[in-house]
């Protein structure tokens, strides 16, 4: 689990505003922003459509798409 604190806040604003997002994708910023501490990071995901172009904005993030 990850607290949303200023710092956090801010930068799930820097990527939605990087990939001309609103807040209907803010939860899937907030996934992107927690990926990047991390060099490389790997997210599954059954919807990747919105999370994709919030990614692409990320250098070192990769989605991948699975079917339940």
């Amino acid at each position: 689990m990850l607290i949303t604190d200023e710092e956090m806040a801010k930068l799930v604003g820097r990527i939605l505003h990087a990939a001309n997002k609103g807040s209907a994708s803010i939860a899937d910023a907030h996934v992107i922003a927690a990926c990047l501490p991390a060099e490389v990071a790997v997210v599954i995901t059954t919807d990747p459509d919105d999370i994709n172009e919030l990614a692409s904005v990320v250098p070192g993030v990769r989605i991948m798409s699975r079917t339940p």
